[in-house]
């Protein structure tokens, strides 16, 4: 066993309370580290988490539908749409709730918690999930796959996830009453999205997370896909921070499943911050250095672009496409943040060196208005590799500004030397000059670099 956890939190709050210590086994360690594992998600780390709603889905229908007694979800939802309309009435009662959380951002915050610590953390690829809920494509930009005509373009999807019990975009593929429930398992045991569920249990390793010990439904989903590989059967694990001694036991004697109690978001962000240290994955911290980097660089360009005037001071456009390539940069990597785009480190710098070849390129057809702007993309770029591979009070910094003749450089020292000096590069002046010659007068001008070239 190794214990990559960290103490825990002393706060006693509902969520930090939940934040258990725990020791990861070697195997699973290495799993995600092969990136061989597929996060399966339910309700728990979503809608149906502590505090998103004041009740549950499961109790409101029990309430509405009169029903006493512990129940099966599908026998509560069997019960309800034996009213008048009652699939209707159904759907209509899930986008209630669903809307009501969006409405307020606490309780969006609480439902989509475990989403955004999944978000920089592309090691684990694929997810499986009952949720009908849209937080992992709206969230963490993954594609949804519904139907078994969706599989086609599985080889497309940078990070797809399965919705097995249907989603709330499609109201007839919701999994809910025990007819649903009963072709769901047909689908899984003999349809094309089913095929896909048993190859992952076959060759990945799932993590359970948002599913009680107990859960009927879990329990059914596991056993028919997990059907027919026998004594091959891999060995699976869920985290969960509700999980007694005994439920343990009974999970892998029975299931061949390793629990691993603590709560799901938890667990997602001390995997990270192992990834982070011991493998070339980003920090979330980084972004979070970036955005105030952002932040003060925007300040900046804005006083910058209103320091002068553009039909006289025509060679400082330079330092405008600049900047704007920096800026686009910063707001790339915020905005792709929880997709995983800027995960990897060693892609990356892989962008980095592509970026290289682009700007020499211009450079040999004197293209200096686009060398600047992707020397300002790239810089912003090299300062995120660099800020994730050192300590926050190292991190760099990027010059504000540049020129064709001098490259890039601090403010003072561009107010030194450039801003005064406008034919200081020939072959730039002219083409700033030629830039420029369309507009008539300097009131109210901003030359702006698009984000491409």
């Amino acid at each position: 066993m190794t214990n990559i956890g960290h103490k825990p939190d002393p706060c006693a709050c509902e969520i930090c309370s939940l934040k258990i210590d725990f020791e990861i086994d070697s195997h699973l360690l290495s799993e995600v580290e092969r990136q061989n594992c597929v996060i399966f998600a339910g309700a728990g780390i979503s809608t149906e988490t502590e505090g998103a709603h004041p009740n549950t889905l499961y109790s409101t229908l029990r309430q509405l539908a009169d029903v006493e007694g512990e129940r099966e979800f599908w026998e509560v939802v069997d019960t309800f749409e034996r009213q008048p309309n009652g699939r209707q009435a159904l759907v209509q009662l899930i986008k209630d709730r669903f809307s009501y959380i969006d409405a307020f951002r606490d309780l969006r915050w609480r439902a989509t918690r475990f989403h955004v610590a999944l978000g920089n953390a592309p090691y684990f690829k694929t997810i499986i999930t009952t949720n009908w809920d849209r937080y992992f494509e709206d969230v963490i930009g993954a594609t949804p796959f519904v139907y078994d005509s969706d599989i086609p373009f599985w080889e497309h999807a940078k990070r797809p996830v399965i919705k097995i019990h249907g989603s709330i975009d499609n109201y007839s593929s919701l999994v809910a009453s025990s007819e649903d429930y009963n072709l769901c398992e047909a689908r899984l045991r003999e349809g094309a999205l089913g095929a896909v569920v048993k190859q992952i249990f076959a060759t990945k390793t799932c993590v359970f997370c948002g599913y009680s010990a107990r859960d009927t439904d879990f329990r059914k989903i596991y056993e028919t896909v997990r059907q027919g590989l026998g004594s091959f059967a891999r060995a699976h694990y869920l985290v969960s921070p509700f999980i007694t001694d005994e439920e343990s036991i009974e999970l892998k004697e029975k299931l061949g499943i390793i629990s691993i109690k603590t709560d799901a978001t938890h667990f997602l962000e001390v995997v990270k911050r192992h990834m982070s240290e011991n493998l070339c994955f980003s920090r979330d911290k980084t972004f979070s250095f970036i955005a105030a980097q952002a932040e003060e660089f925007r300040v900046m360009h804005y006083k910058f672009v209103k320091s002068f005037q553009i039909k006289t001071h025509s060679h400082i456009i330079f330092s405008v496409a600049y900047q704007d390539g920096v800026i686009h940069a910063y707001e790339r990597i915020l905005d792709r943040m929880l997709t995983g785009e800027f995960a990897s480190l060693h892609e990356v710098k892989s962008r980095i060196e592509g970026y290289s070849t682009k700007i020499a390129r211009y450079k040999r057809e004197r293209n200096y208005w686009d060398t600047a702007y992707f020397s300002g993309y790239q810089n912003g770029l090299i300062q995120f590799l660099m800020a994730n591979n050192s300590h926050d009070e190292e991190a760099p910094t990027v010059p504000e500004c540049y020129h064709p003749g001098s490259g890039e450089m601090y403010l003072e020292e561009y107010d030194e030397k450039i801003r005064d000096h406008p034919k200081s590069h020939k072959l730039a002046f002219r083409e700033a000059t030629k830039r420029v010659a369309r507009f008539t007068s300097d009131s109210d001008v901003v030359l702006q670099h698009p984000p491409w070239g």
